[in-house]
């Protein structure tokens, strides 16, 4: 699979897309207490309750399947599943111990 693109999947235009990241970012280390690196996650692999589970940017996510996905952080030996309600406007994000994960492909500079 082909790293794809940066991108958030988020309909509010007050924001550029790296503003809306950095709100993210923001909202989850200092309202949810959540540490987190600067890794840019496509999608997630992961174990819940013996089932396994992939999470993508963009699509609904399994533990909260009306909720798109809008980005996916790691932290220390977790990754953050923000949903519009779970870590970007309310609440904590999903959490979950990562099997595997795909990164987004590098910002050409």
């Amino acid at each position: 699979m082909e790293n794809k693109k940066f991108f958030l999947p988020v309909e509010d235009t007050r924001y550029s897309t790296e503003e809306m990241y950095a709100i993210i970012k923001d909202y989850l280390a200092n309202t949810c207490h959540c540490p987190h690196t600067d890794d840019r996650i496509y999608q997630v692999k992961y174990t819940h309750n013996g089932t396994s589970y992939t999470d993508t940017v963009g699509e609904p996510a399994n533990l909260e399947p009306s909720q798109k996905i809008i980005a996916i952080f790691r932290g220390v030996g977790l990754c953050y599943i923000c949903t519009r309600d779970r870590g970007v406007y309310f609440d904590a994000p999903i959490m979950c111990r990562p099997d595997s994960i795909i990164y987004f492909a590098e910002q050409e500079e």
